[in-house]
């Protein structure tokens, strides 16, 4: 020990020395029966876990299991994450919105109103029967666009897009206005839906010309109206599935030809009727082969009255789609809702409950569902043996929603991620489930 040590430099020696002793003592009587006391890597090392099916002495087949073990893993993840959706999967059936049925004084707070509900298009008719009053001449088609610029211009205003439906039809092309074109008048109605294209799809006439508006073109171009109802194909509705076939055919080459990007529609089909949706799909396929890989979107009306039985009929649809035009083909519920007129057996709160259950499972359900359109926004509800007054969620004079389309506003909310509420979780197995 060096001779200049200070005293305190000592006394820190000292305990430094003591302190070694007693860990000494502790790891030695630690050590198991034989060992030499030195504390090995493999003891302090805590062994790698190994999930007990991957116990297997061969590497191949140790990484298979690995690899399993990681996709469990991802899809208990995915079970457990919020499920979002687009803005854009919601719409609103909006048939009122024509002169015929409610002045246009009336349109811009009904308007507001459906943006503010969190409702991104309104699906109305386009009445071909007004924009083309009379037959081509020398082949040369003569249109009236000035009732569909009101239309598609309130509703950029408000930040809201068009889903057209191509129907009714036209008096010169058909059995009557609201009749669907003869075959001789395919080429008529096929050139009208290019022409609403042309005139309202991206980079149209329309948006061209009026480059203060905020830019919402339309992407949907739905062909006709539940044609399996002898109620919108008041022709033969036995012929009905080939026919409608070759209107399918028709449109979607010519709106193709002019906006490549468009959504054709096919189907707008009720679920019952003269012919069921899924035997008008088949007859309609068996007859027109070609619309296999053709069509991209089938549209669907469900009106279950409750969720449950809506999507089991979507169930069914789904099953049909797959069997006759492919797997890769997406389905559109374009309506779906129940009419409250005096003596209804159903209430508001049905219809709340039908409306705020399908917002919320149709985007995360497994049957590819392409966007929910609850029919209606409003209706006149003058006429208790007319159903069709008595869909609406907003009262006609005031645009105030009721309590089934608060209920709906708050769903989309909801699963658009702006509610305080979070989104439901995981997949819905509602058609491969």
């Amino acid at each position: 020990m060096p001779a200049h040590w200070s005293p305190n430099a000592l006394r820190l020696l000292a305990v430094f020395i003591g302190c070694a002793i007693l860990l000494s003592a502790s790891l030695a009587s630690t050590s198991p029966s034989g060992a030499s006391g030195a504390i090995t890597r493999a003891a302090l090392t805590k062994p790698k876990r190994i999930p007990h099916r991957c116990r297997h002495k061969h590497r191949r087949h140790r990484r298979r299991c690995a690899a399993r073990v990681r996709a469990s893993r991802r899809a208990r993840l995915e079970r457990s994450a919020p499920v979002t959706v687009s803005p854009s999967f919601y719409g609103v059936n909006g048939q009122s919105f024509s002169e015929k049925f409610m002045p246009s004084s009336q349109w811009d707070a009904h308007l507001e109103a459906i943006h503010n509900a969190g409702f991104t298009s309104v699906r109305r008719e386009a009445w071909w029967c007004d924009v083309e009053r009379s037959a081509p001449s020398g082949g040369v088609h003569t249109y009236n666009w000035s009732e569909l610029d009101q239309f598609v211009g309130t509703l950029a205003r408000h930040q809201l897009r068009w889903y057209s439906t191509i129907s009714p039809g036209a008096g010169w092309a058909g059995s009557g206005w609201a009749s669907p074109p003869s075959d001789a008048h395919l080429p008529d109605y096929a050139a009208f839906a290019a022409a609403l294209a042309k005139r309202y799809g991206a980079n149209g006439t329309f948006w061209q010309a009026h480059p203060e508006l905020p830019y919402e073109p339309v992407q949907d171009f739905e062909i006709w109206n539940e044609p399996n109802l002898k109620r919108f194909w008041v022709d033969d509705i036995a012929g009905s599935p080939a026919r409608y076939g070759r209107m399918v055919a028709a449109s979607s080459a010519s709106v193709h030809a002019v906006d490549p990007g468009a959504r054709v529609v096919a189907g707008a089909l009720a679920n019952g009727g003269a012919i069921h949706a899924t035997d008008y799909i088949a007859r309609m396929v068996s007859a027109n082969p070609g619309l296999r890989g053709a069509i991209s979107t089938v549209s669907f009306h469900p009106y279950g009255m409750t969720a449950d039985r809506s999507l089991k009929r979507i169930a069914a649809v789904r099953k049909a789609i797959d069997s006759w035009l492919g797997k890769d083909v997406t389905i559109l519920i374009s309506e779906d809702g129940i009419p409250l007129p005096p003596g209804s057996p159903f209430t508001v709160q049905d219809r709340a409950t039908l409306w705020s259950k399908l917002a919320l499972t149709l985007p995360r359900s497994d049957c590819k569902i392409e966007g929910f359109l609850p029919h209606d926004w409003t209706s006149e509800e003058q006429d208790p043996s007319q159903d069709d007054q008595w869909y609406g969620m907003a009262k006609w004079n005031s645009a105030q929603l009721d309590s089934s389309g608060a209920a709906v506003k708050s769903a989309i909310k909801r699963m658009e991620g702006l509610s305080s509420t979070p989104p439901p979780t995981g997949t819905a197995h509602v058609c491969y489930g």
